[in-house]
C-alpha cells in the first residue's frame, strides 16, 4: 500500500544517505552534493518501495530498517557508478 508519508519519509532519508555515501565514497565535493543527494533519493524510494513490496509489509519495524540497509548500499553502488560514468567537473576547471 502507498502512503505519503512514507514517501516523503524515504525521500529524507534517501538525501541523507545520499550525502553520507558522498562521505564514504570520498565525493563529498560541493558541486557534488547534489548529485549524491538525488542519487540517493532515487537509491532509497526505489530500494524502500520495493522490500516493503517484496516483504507483504509495509508498517513493521524490520520492513523499515531492511529498507534502509538496502537504501544504503544501493545508494553507494548507485553514486560510485554514477561517478564512474560522469567525470569530475570540478578537477577539469583546474
Amino acid at each position: 500500500m502507498f502512503s505519503i508519508t512514507g514517501a516523503l519519509a524515504w525521500i529524507f532519508l534517501g538525501g541523507l544517505i545520499g550525502w553520507l555515501t558522498g562521505k564514504v565514497t570520498g565525493t563529498s565535493h560541493p558541486n557534488a552534493v547534489m548529485a549524491n543527494t538525488g542519487v540517493g533519493m532515487v537509491a532509497a524510494v526505489t530500494s524502500g518501495f520495493v522490500v516493503q513490496f517484496v516483504m507483504n509489509d509495509h508498517r513493521s519495524p524490520a520492513a523499515f530498517w531492511l529498507g534502509i540497509g538496502v537504501a544504503i548500499l544501493t545508494a553507494i553502488v548507485a553514486v560510485t557508478v554514477y561517478r564512474f560514468f560522469v567525470p569530475d567537473r570540478a578537477a577539469t576547471l583546474r
